[in-house]
């Protein structure tokens, strides 16, 4: 099994407004996020909040998704990764984290990278899209240790970098990996992209 834990604790600050809430493909887009890693092979899935949690939560209450409240998220996404990994059910041999703000990537991509995963159980998988290292990053569980020790935004990349020998770089034919939100111009030409698929 390998869980696969959506990141959307983050506060948007150059957004400038909640980006989990914009609205995309007609619903707000963490909604459409959790939905695409739903329908994937991951298992369970987690969703971990932060900023905006109470307007967040109940817009997807509805969907089979454990939601994890961060109260720690102003002090970074290490936070959030380490809230995700609590209390992780037996079975589970690996972790992805996903980045709540990355629409575009495909079902079926996240279904080649688990199978990869599991076919190979690296330490570390990194997809790349054209030699360009994206998201998500699945951890094998016998790092989680030292994911739990992680401070402030790294997120893991101390993790990967002191790792190298470990790293499974997967190439795939989906730029969603490498596509986030982070600025308005952003999200206008991921809605175009979004649009044209």
């Amino acid at each position: 099994m390998i869980m696969g834990v959506i990141l959307a604790a983050g506060e948007a600050k150059r957004m400038g407004e909640p980006k989990q809430l914009l609205s995309w493909q007609g619903e707000p887009l963490i909604r459409w996020v959790i939905r695409q890693v739903w329908f994937s092979r991951f298992n369970p899935v987690r969703v971990v909040l932060g900023a905006y949690a109470d307007q967040i939560e109940p817009l997807i209450e509805d969907l089979d998704v454990e939601i994890l409240f961060n109260p720690a998220y102003p002090q970074g996404q290490s936070t959030s990764v380490k809230k995700g990994l609590q209390d992780y059910p037996p079975g589970v041999i690996g972790a992805a984290f996903i980045l709540g703000d990355q629409p575009l990537i495909k079902v079926e991509t996240y279904n080649y990278l688990i199978e990869v995963f599991e076919k190979e159980e690296p330490g570390i998988l990194v997809p790349t899209y054209q030699n360009q290292r994206g998201n998500p990053i699945f951890f094998h569980k016998r790092f989680f240790s030292d994911l739990m020790k992680i401070e402030g935004d790294c997120g893991g990349r101390e993790i990967i970098f002191d790792n190298q020998a470990q790293v499974r770089k997967v190439e795939v034919a989906d730029p969603g990996i490498i596509l986030d939100l982070d600025v308005k111009e952003d999200y206008l030409r991921l809605m175009k992209m979004g649009e044209v698929r």
